[in-house]
């Protein structure tokens, strides 16, 4: 139930349930470049220092398909990606594969929302709009910063948005969004200009899946839907589980605590 509109002359794409715009972007701000990073990694944590080549962004799109809606995006008469927008999953899914060899894109876009909530185990927030956040396994660290800054000591000292479950997926008041990719993406939600928000993937493919409904429940349903349910857990794993460290005699003198005074546990970790 989303409507798609790609208009060549005016080079936006705009995807909207209704009056409800979910994505409307233009395509100078869809950019693409050949980036580089190093990674070093201690204990689990990561400090990642790219390059700082900028992004080549296209002036103008050409539709070439109408069923799948395929497009290519060109700077000049340089073709910087092809573009695909196609029905998926209960959703719609924007992919973007870069050419030339290049291995980063970006697609900027209006800032559709006033709420975002999700990215994964995200301990420091509940609404991320307003920040940029990096996404990307990593030891969480003994506390947190609040700031994305690299510290002095980074092998220790998490950051705001270190996490060791990142995911790409989030809930909006317009709606819901996943980025479906395995690689470094960086969402900047509405922090660097009040009115853009923009994603970037590591990737020479960014695809973006949307999904809209009546009410945020049901666009997220329509996502978990797509992305897939859990199984229910075992009663035990609902029930307090107590953390328990120092060796096997500390661990079972916890366990033996517990029981002595009734208190509730299911599980030592």
């Amino acid at each position: 139930d989303l409507d798609v509109d790609v208009d060549a002359a005016s080079g936006r794409i705009v995807i909207a349930r209704g009056a409800t715009a979910m994505l409307d972007a233009a395509v100078g701000r869809i950019g693409v470049k050949d980036g580089e990073a190093s990674y070093a990694m201690e204990f689990g944590m990561f400090d990642i220092q790219e390059g700082l080549a900028p992004f080549t962004y296209a002036d103008r799109l050409e539709i070439v398909s109408a069923e799948p809606l395929g497009f290519r995006l060109l700077a000049g008469e340089r073709e910087l990606a092809t573009g695909l927008i196609e029905e998926h999953a209960g959703g719609v899914r924007v992919q973007l594969t870069a050419s030339e060899g290049n291995d980063r894109v970006v697609l900027g876009a209006r800032c559709t929302f006033a709420h975002v909530l999700g990215l994964g185990a995200q301990t420091h927030d509940v609404d991320h709009l307003g920040q940029i956040v990096p996404l990307w396994v990593s030891e969480q660290g003994v506390g947190k910063s609040d700031t994305d800054e690299l510290p002095t000591l980074w092998q220790l000292l998490g950051r705001r948005h270190t996490t060791h479950i990142p995911m790409p997926a989030f809930v909006t008041d317009v709606g819901a969004f996943v980025v479906d990719t395995a690689a470094f993406a960086r969402l900047d939600l509405c922090a660097t200009d009040a009115g853009e928000a923009s994603i970037e993937v590591w990737s020479n493919v960014l695809a973006l899946d949307l999904y809209g409904g009546d009410s945020v429940r049901q666009a997220q349903a329509r996502m978990v839907d797509a992305l897939g349910r859990p199984s229910p857990l075992p009663s035990w794993g609902l029930a307090p589980w107590v953390d328990a460290i120092f060796g096997s005699d500390a661990v079972r003198a916890t366990a033996a605590r517990l029981r002595e005074e009734q208190i509730p546990a299911s599980a030592l970790w």
